[in-house]
C-alpha cells in the first residue's frame, strides 16, 4: 500500500515539475521572440506608445501563458 502511494506521488511530483519545467521554457521563447520583434519596430512606433505600458503588459500576457501551461495542465 505505502509503494503505491510513494508510486503516485512520485508520479505527480514529475508531472507537475515537467510541465512548470516547459512552462518556463515556452515563456522565455516568447519574451524572446517578443523582444526580437520590438527592435524591429520603428521609431514611430515607441513614440506613439507607452514602454512603460507595453513592459507591462507584455509580463501580464507571459505571467497568463506560463500559468495556463504549467500550474492549470499540471
Amino acid at each position: 500500500m505505502f509503494i503505491i502511494a510513494g508510486c503516485v506521488f512520485f508520479i505527480a511530483w514529475a508531472n507537475f515539475t515537467l510541465w512548470q519545467i516547459f512552462a518556463d521554457r515556452i515563456s522565455y521563447k516568447i519574451r524572446l521572440v517578443y523582444f526580437r520583434k520590438c527592435l524591429e519596430m520603428d521609431a514611430k512606433f515607441y513614440d506613439q506608445n507607452n514602454p512603460n505600458e507595453m513592459a507591462a503588459k507584455i509580463a501580464k500576457e507571459i505571467t497568463a501563458i506560463n500559468r495556463g501551461t504549467g500550474e492549470k495542465i499540471g
